[in-house]
Protein backbone atom coordinates (compact mmCIF):
# COMPACT_ATOMS: atom_id res chain seq x y z
CA UNK A 1 0.00 0.00 0.00
CA UNK A 2 2.74 2.43 0.98
CA UNK A 3 4.71 1.45 -2.14
CA UNK A 4 1.70 2.23 -4.35
CA UNK A 5 1.27 5.64 -2.74
CA UNK A 6 4.97 6.40 -3.23
CA UNK A 7 4.84 5.30 -6.86
CA UNK A 8 1.73 7.38 -7.41
CA UNK A 9 3.27 10.50 -5.90
CA UNK A 10 6.46 9.90 -7.93
CA UNK A 11 4.42 9.69 -11.15
CA UNK A 12 2.53 12.87 -10.28
CA UNK A 13 5.80 14.71 -9.58
CA UNK A 14 7.29 13.45 -12.86
CA UNK A 15 4.19 14.58 -14.73
CA UNK A 16 4.43 18.02 -13.12
CA UNK A 17 8.13 18.23 -14.06
CA UNK A 18 7.43 17.29 -17.68
CA UNK A 19 4.57 19.80 -17.81
CA UNK A 20 6.76 22.58 -16.40
CA UNK A 21 9.56 21.69 -18.82
CA UNK A 22 7.16 21.73 -21.78
CA UNK A 23 5.69 25.08 -20.69
CA UNK A 24 9.19 26.54 -20.26
CA UNK A 25 10.21 25.26 -23.71
CA UNK A 26 7.08 26.76 -25.31
CA UNK A 27 7.77 30.08 -23.58
CA UNK A 28 11.37 30.10 -24.84
CA UNK A 29 10.15 29.30 -28.35
CA UNK A 30 7.67 32.17 -28.20
CA UNK A 31 10.38 34.57 -27.03
CA UNK A 32 12.83 33.47 -29.72
CA UNK A 33 10.29 33.72 -32.55
CA UNK A 34 8.88 37.08 -31.42
CA UNK A 35 12.25 38.71 -30.68
CA UNK A 36 13.68 37.19 -33.86
CA UNK A 37 10.90 38.58 -36.05
CA UNK A 38 11.28 41.97 -34.35
CA UNK A 39 15.01 42.03 -35.15
CA UNK A 40 14.37 40.88 -38.74
CA UNK A 41 11.87 43.72 -39.12
CA UNK A 42 14.38 46.21 -37.74
CA UNK A 43 17.14 45.09 -40.11
CA UNK A 44 14.91 44.73 -43.16
CA UNK A 45 13.34 48.17 -42.87
CA UNK A 46 16.16 50.10 -41.22
CA UNK A 47 16.21 52.66 -44.03
CA UNK A 48 12.73 53.92 -43.21
CA UNK A 49 13.73 54.66 -39.63
CA UNK A 50 16.78 56.53 -40.86
CA UNK A 51 14.74 58.66 -43.23
CA UNK A 52 12.29 59.49 -40.42
CA UNK A 53 15.23 60.84 -38.38
CA UNK A 54 16.27 63.15 -41.20
CA UNK A 55 14.01 66.11 -40.27
CA UNK A 56 15.17 65.95 -36.63
CA UNK A 57 18.83 66.53 -37.52
CA UNK A 58 20.51 69.11 -39.68
CA UNK A 59 22.08 67.96 -42.93
CA UNK A 60 25.63 68.14 -41.57
CA UNK A 61 24.75 66.42 -38.28
CA UNK A 62 22.82 63.74 -40.15
CA UNK A 63 25.76 63.02 -42.45
CA UNK A 64 28.15 62.85 -39.50
CA UNK A 65 25.81 60.49 -37.66
CA UNK A 66 25.63 58.23 -40.70
CA UNK A 67 29.42 58.34 -40.95
CA UNK A 68 29.78 57.11 -37.36
CA UNK A 69 27.12 54.45 -37.95
CA UNK A 70 28.94 53.28 -41.08
CA UNK A 71 32.09 52.71 -39.03
CA UNK A 72 29.99 51.09 -36.30
CA UNK A 73 28.46 48.76 -38.88
CA UNK A 74 31.86 47.75 -40.26
CA UNK A 75 33.28 47.13 -36.79
CA UNK A 76 30.27 45.21 -35.50
CA UNK A 77 29.86 43.09 -38.65
CA UNK A 78 33.54 42.14 -38.83
CA UNK A 79 33.59 41.61 -35.05
CA UNK A 80 30.52 39.39 -35.21
CA UNK A 81 32.18 37.40 -38.01
CA UNK A 82 35.47 36.90 -36.16
CA UNK A 83 34.20 36.49 -32.58
CA UNK A 84 30.82 34.77 -33.05
CA UNK A 85 30.25 33.19 -36.47
CA UNK A 86 33.67 31.66 -37.21
CA UNK A 87 34.13 30.23 -33.67
CA UNK A 88 30.65 28.70 -33.96
CA UNK A 89 31.37 27.27 -37.42
CA UNK A 90 34.68 25.74 -36.28
CA UNK A 91 33.40 24.71 -32.81
CA UNK A 92 35.93 26.86 -30.99
CA UNK A 93 34.85 26.97 -27.34
CA UNK A 94 35.93 29.15 -24.43
CA UNK A 95 36.93 32.16 -26.49
CA UNK A 96 38.22 34.03 -23.46
CA UNK A 97 40.58 31.28 -22.28
CA UNK A 98 42.18 30.32 -25.60
CA UNK A 99 44.42 32.21 -27.97
CA UNK A 100 41.80 32.45 -30.74
CA UNK A 101 40.61 35.84 -29.46
CA UNK A 102 44.16 37.18 -29.40
CA UNK A 103 44.84 36.00 -32.95
CA UNK A 104 41.48 37.34 -34.14
CA UNK A 105 42.34 40.74 -32.71
CA UNK A 106 45.69 40.60 -34.52
CA UNK A 107 43.92 39.77 -37.80
CA UNK A 108 41.49 42.65 -37.40
CA UNK A 109 44.28 45.00 -36.34
CA UNK A 110 46.19 44.06 -39.49
CA UNK A 111 43.19 44.94 -41.65
CA UNK A 112 42.41 48.24 -39.96
CA UNK A 113 46.05 49.22 -39.55
CA UNK A 114 46.30 49.29 -43.35
CA UNK A 115 43.02 51.21 -43.44
CA UNK A 116 44.45 53.87 -41.10
CA UNK A 117 47.76 54.02 -43.00
CA UNK A 118 45.84 54.48 -46.25
CA UNK A 119 43.88 57.36 -44.72
CA UNK A 120 47.07 58.91 -43.33
CA UNK A 121 48.71 58.81 -46.75
CA UNK A 122 45.65 60.44 -48.31
CA UNK A 123 45.79 63.15 -45.66
CA UNK A 124 49.49 63.85 -46.27
CA UNK A 125 48.90 63.89 -50.02
CA UNK A 126 46.09 66.43 -49.67
CA UNK A 127 48.25 68.63 -47.39
CA UNK A 128 51.08 68.66 -49.94
CA UNK A 129 48.58 69.31 -52.72
CA UNK A 130 47.17 72.37 -50.93
CA UNK A 131 50.69 73.74 -50.29
CA UNK A 132 51.59 73.35 -53.95
CA UNK A 133 48.40 75.08 -55.04
CA UNK A 134 49.13 78.04 -52.77
CA UNK A 135 52.68 78.44 -54.08
CA UNK A 136 51.85 77.77 -57.73
CA UNK A 137 51.68 80.65 -60.20
CA UNK A 138 49.98 80.51 -63.56
CA UNK A 139 52.49 80.34 -66.38
CA UNK A 140 52.57 82.72 -69.32
CA UNK A 141 51.97 79.85 -71.68
CA UNK A 142 48.65 79.06 -70.01
CA UNK A 143 47.61 82.72 -70.31
CA UNK A 144 48.68 83.15 -73.93
CA UNK A 145 47.79 79.71 -75.21
CA UNK A 146 44.66 78.47 -73.52
CA UNK A 147 44.10 74.77 -73.80
CA UNK A 148 41.65 73.63 -76.42
CA UNK A 149 38.82 71.61 -74.94
CA UNK A 150 37.47 68.80 -77.08
CA UNK A 151 33.76 68.48 -76.47
CA UNK A 152 32.86 65.11 -75.05
CA UNK A 153 30.02 63.16 -76.47
CA UNK A 154 26.97 63.53 -74.25
CA UNK A 155 24.92 60.50 -73.40
CA UNK A 156 21.55 60.16 -75.05
CA UNK A 157 18.41 59.87 -72.98
CA UNK A 158 18.06 56.19 -73.90
CA UNK A 159 21.63 55.46 -72.80
CA UNK A 160 21.09 57.23 -69.45
CA UNK A 161 17.85 55.32 -68.84
CA UNK A 162 19.55 52.02 -69.68
CA UNK A 163 22.47 52.80 -67.35
CA UNK A 164 20.10 53.83 -64.54
CA UNK A 165 18.06 50.66 -65.00
CA UNK A 166 21.23 48.55 -64.79
CA UNK A 167 22.30 50.29 -61.55
CA UNK A 168 18.82 49.88 -60.03
CA UNK A 169 18.69 46.18 -60.95
CA UNK A 170 22.14 45.56 -59.47
CA UNK A 171 21.20 47.29 -56.20
CA UNK A 172 17.91 45.38 -56.00
CA UNK A 173 19.55 42.00 -56.71
CA UNK A 174 22.28 42.64 -54.14
CA UNK A 175 19.65 43.59 -51.55
CA UNK A 176 17.64 40.44 -52.29
CA UNK A 177 20.67 38.20 -51.79
CA UNK A 178 22.07 40.01 -48.73
CA UNK A 179 18.72 40.25 -46.93
CA UNK A 180 18.01 36.57 -47.54
CA UNK A 181 21.43 35.59 -46.15
CA UNK A 182 20.91 37.99 -43.22
CA UNK A 183 17.63 36.27 -42.41
CA UNK A 184 19.18 32.79 -42.55
CA UNK A 185 22.12 33.88 -40.36
CA UNK A 186 19.78 35.42 -37.77
CA UNK A 187 17.57 32.32 -37.81
CA UNK A 188 20.53 30.00 -37.21
CA UNK A 189 21.83 32.31 -34.47
CA UNK A 190 18.48 32.48 -32.65
CA UNK A 191 18.25 28.70 -33.00
CA UNK A 192 21.44 28.50 -30.92
CA UNK A 193 20.14 30.85 -28.26
CA UNK A 194 18.53 34.21 -27.58
CA UNK A 195 21.73 36.13 -26.77
CA UNK A 196 23.64 34.74 -29.75
CA UNK A 197 20.73 35.70 -31.98
CA UNK A 198 20.73 39.22 -30.56
CA UNK A 199 24.51 39.52 -31.05
CA UNK A 200 24.36 38.60 -34.74
CA UNK A 201 21.19 40.64 -35.32
CA UNK A 202 22.64 43.79 -33.75
CA UNK A 203 25.74 43.48 -35.93
CA UNK A 204 23.60 43.09 -39.06
CA UNK A 205 21.33 45.97 -38.01
CA UNK A 206 24.23 48.37 -37.45
CA UNK A 207 25.62 47.49 -40.87
CA UNK A 208 22.27 47.60 -42.67
CA UNK A 209 21.08 50.94 -41.27
CA UNK A 210 23.44 53.25 -43.22
CA UNK A 211 23.72 50.80 -46.13
CA UNK A 212 19.96 50.65 -46.74
CA UNK A 213 19.73 54.44 -46.71
CA UNK A 214 22.56 54.62 -49.25
CA UNK A 215 20.84 52.02 -51.46
CA UNK A 216 17.59 53.98 -51.36
CA UNK A 217 19.49 57.11 -52.39
CA UNK A 218 21.08 55.20 -55.31
CA UNK A 219 17.67 53.97 -56.48
CA UNK A 220 16.18 57.46 -56.28
CA UNK A 221 19.15 59.02 -58.09
CA UNK A 222 18.84 56.33 -60.78
CA UNK A 223 15.43 57.75 -61.65
CA UNK A 224 13.33 55.07 -59.99
CA UNK A 225 11.33 57.60 -58.00
CA UNK A 226 10.78 57.91 -54.25
CA UNK A 227 7.55 55.90 -54.04
CA UNK A 228 8.77 53.10 -56.30
CA UNK A 229 12.12 52.94 -54.48
CA UNK A 230 10.29 52.46 -51.18
CA UNK A 231 8.11 49.73 -52.69
CA UNK A 232 11.10 47.93 -54.23
CA UNK A 233 12.82 48.00 -50.84
CA UNK A 234 9.94 45.97 -49.38
CA UNK A 235 10.78 42.92 -51.53
CA UNK A 236 14.17 42.18 -49.90
CA UNK A 237 12.49 42.69 -46.53
CA UNK A 238 10.06 39.84 -47.24
CA UNK A 239 12.99 37.57 -48.12
CA UNK A 240 14.54 38.35 -44.72
CA UNK A 241 11.52 36.78 -42.99
CA UNK A 242 11.70 33.74 -45.27
CA UNK A 243 15.43 33.39 -44.57
CA UNK A 244 14.84 33.64 -40.82
CA UNK A 245 12.28 30.82 -40.86
CA UNK A 246 14.56 28.63 -43.00
CA UNK A 247 17.56 29.34 -40.76
CA UNK A 248 15.84 28.51 -37.49
CA UNK A 249 14.16 25.38 -38.92
CA UNK A 250 17.44 24.07 -40.36
CA UNK A 251 19.22 24.74 -37.06
CA UNK A 252 16.63 22.72 -35.15
CA UNK A 253 16.70 19.88 -37.66
CA UNK A 254 20.46 19.44 -37.36
CA UNK A 255 23.06 21.52 -35.53
CA UNK A 256 25.51 20.98 -38.40
CA UNK A 257 23.36 23.12 -40.66
CA UNK A 258 24.12 26.14 -38.49
CA UNK A 259 27.87 25.47 -38.90
CA UNK A 260 27.51 25.69 -42.68
CA UNK A 261 25.26 28.76 -42.44
CA UNK A 262 27.70 30.61 -40.17
CA UNK A 263 30.68 29.68 -42.37
CA UNK A 264 29.00 30.92 -45.57
CA UNK A 265 27.60 34.04 -43.88
CA UNK A 266 31.00 34.84 -42.35
CA UNK A 267 32.63 34.71 -45.78
CA UNK A 268 29.98 36.94 -47.31
CA UNK A 269 30.13 39.47 -44.48
CA UNK A 270 33.92 39.67 -44.65
CA UNK A 271 33.63 40.29 -48.39
CA UNK A 272 31.03 43.01 -47.80
CA UNK A 273 33.32 44.70 -45.26
CA UNK A 274 36.53 44.43 -47.26
CA UNK A 275 35.24 44.91 -50.81
CA UNK A 276 32.30 47.29 -50.32
CA UNK A 277 32.08 49.10 -47.00
CA UNK A 278 35.75 49.94 -46.39
CA UNK A 279 36.29 51.25 -49.97
CA UNK A 280 33.15 53.39 -49.57
CA UNK A 281 34.50 54.81 -46.33
CA UNK A 282 37.85 55.53 -48.00
CA UNK A 283 36.15 57.27 -50.92
CA UNK A 284 34.13 59.43 -48.51
CA UNK A 285 37.28 60.55 -46.68
CA UNK A 286 39.03 61.44 -49.95
CA UNK A 287 35.98 63.41 -51.08
CA UNK A 288 35.75 65.31 -47.79
CA UNK A 289 39.46 66.21 -47.88
CA UNK A 290 38.95 67.79 -51.29
CA UNK A 291 36.45 70.25 -49.80
CA UNK A 292 37.67 70.74 -46.24
CA UNK A 293 40.69 69.41 -44.36
CA UNK A 294 38.94 69.89 -41.02
CA UNK A 295 35.85 67.96 -42.13
CA UNK A 296 38.05 65.22 -43.60
CA UNK A 297 39.86 64.75 -40.28
CA UNK A 298 36.53 64.69 -38.42
CA UNK A 299 35.08 62.08 -40.79
CA UNK A 300 38.21 59.94 -40.34
CA UNK A 301 37.93 60.12 -36.54
CA UNK A 302 34.20 59.30 -36.60
CA UNK A 303 34.74 56.30 -38.85
CA UNK A 304 37.56 54.88 -36.74
CA UNK A 305 35.66 55.52 -33.50
CA UNK A 306 32.69 53.61 -34.93
CA UNK A 307 34.91 50.69 -35.97
CA UNK A 308 36.52 50.41 -32.51
CA UNK A 309 33.18 50.65 -30.67
CA UNK A 310 31.60 48.04 -32.96
CA UNK A 311 34.47 45.59 -32.44
CA UNK A 312 34.39 46.01 -28.66
CA UNK A 313 30.61 45.54 -28.50
CA UNK A 314 30.76 42.27 -30.46
CA UNK A 315 33.73 40.99 -28.44
CA UNK A 316 31.98 41.67 -25.12
CA UNK A 317 28.73 40.10 -26.35
CA UNK A 318 30.60 36.98 -27.47
CA UNK A 319 32.21 36.64 -24.01
CA UNK A 320 28.88 37.22 -22.27
CA UNK A 321 27.21 34.64 -24.51
CA UNK A 322 29.91 32.10 -23.63
CA UNK A 323 29.52 32.71 -19.90
CA UNK A 324 25.82 31.93 -20.18
CA UNK A 325 26.46 28.73 -22.17
CA UNK A 326 29.15 27.56 -19.73
CA UNK A 327 27.01 28.27 -16.65
CA UNK A 328 24.04 26.57 -18.25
Amino acid sequence: MTECICNGSHNVAAAHTESDSSASHDYEDWIIWSVGFAMVSATAFAAYGGIMLMPLLGKKSYNRTLTFLSGLGVGSLSGSTMFIMLPEAFHISELSSGDYAYKSWMTLCGIYMLFIIDKLLHFLFEVRKVKRQRSAVQTIVENLHPTVRIPTKEKTKEEEEEENATVANMVLFANLLINFVDGIAMGAAFGDGLLRGLSVSIAILLQQFPQEIADLAVLINAGVGVRRAFLLNLIPGVLSYLGYVIGIVLRRQNARYSDVIFAVAAGMYLYICLATLIPEMSAKIVEEFKHSRKEGILITLLQNAGIVVGLLIMFEMSLFDQDIHINA
